[in-house]
């Protein structure tokens, strides 16, 4: 049986579901019952607990053969949560709004991923041999900057999509608007900062070393999600 954490995520039901079509036995780990409801199936089994309180889910590894421990925003995770290409959905609505989407990243570029990329590295992990006591710092195949962002939002979507360079402190003002603990949105700020200094600015061939095949282009994910901007800008 492999565990897999964060089964809730959309990381980690891209891993759950790898693994049971690859013929594997799932225990995943839930934050609550409803997150269950959208992996349950044959060959999965849910359990609910935080990963912030290790009494909750540590005794929910028994049994297991092998584990994914992944998990979602959190203190020490949100500077790596930052770099997902599926994260510009954040935005859809802004920018279905006023033809713009808005972050405090000045020119600064990012090597970023494709989260299927980063469920396909783990699955092979986790069900092949060979990368036991292998650590893969995983990037996406090219370096951008929210300008080249906007340029192939643009491209694929056939509608004129601008990056604002949001000052910090409207962007945390902003995350807070939205509900966002004031931990998390102070977390995100410094995290875009950084990666406006080049923070994020690292490219690897760890997916193409573990799969055999290049990390997907951001091209290819923009195309994927292009139906989500219809139409004319501001409809």
């Amino acid at each position: 049986m492999i565990y897999v954490t964060a089964g809730g995520g959309y990381v980690g039901r891209e891993i759950v579901e790898r693994l049971v079509k690859a013929g594997q036995r799932v225990r995943a780990l839930v934050t609550i019952p409803e997150e269950g409801q959208a992996i349950e199936g044959p060959n999965v089994e849910t359990v609910v607990g935080d990963r912030a309180r290790p009494e909750t889910f540590a005794p929910t590894l028994a049994g297991a053969d092998a584990a994914m421990l992944f998990t979602r925003n959190a203190r020490d995770l949100v500077a790596k949560d930052a770099s997902f290409c599926e994260n510009m959905l954040w935005f859809v609505d802004e920018i279905r709004a006023s033809g713009a989407f808005s972050l405090p990243m000045g020119n600064g570029r990012v090597g970023m991923i494709d989260y299927h990329d980063i469920a396909d590295v783990a699955v092979k992990c986790l069900t092949q041999t060979g990368h036991e006591g292998r650590s893969y710092q995983l990037s996406g195949p090219e370096l951008l900057s929210c300008a080249d962002i906007a340029t192939k939002l643009s491209r694929v979507t056939g509608i004129p999509i601008r990056f604002n360079d949001m000052p910090p402190d409207e962007f945390r003002k902003l995350l807070m608007s939205m509900g966002r603990p004031a931990w998390h949105a102070e977390e995100m700020t410094v995290s875009y900062l950084g990666m406006s200094k080049g923070a994020s600015a690292v490219l690897t061939e760890e997916v193409q070393r573990v799969l055999g095949r290049p990390a997907t282009p951001f091209d290819r994910v923009a195309a994927d999600y292009a139906r989500l901007f219809p139409g004319a800008v501001g409809q």
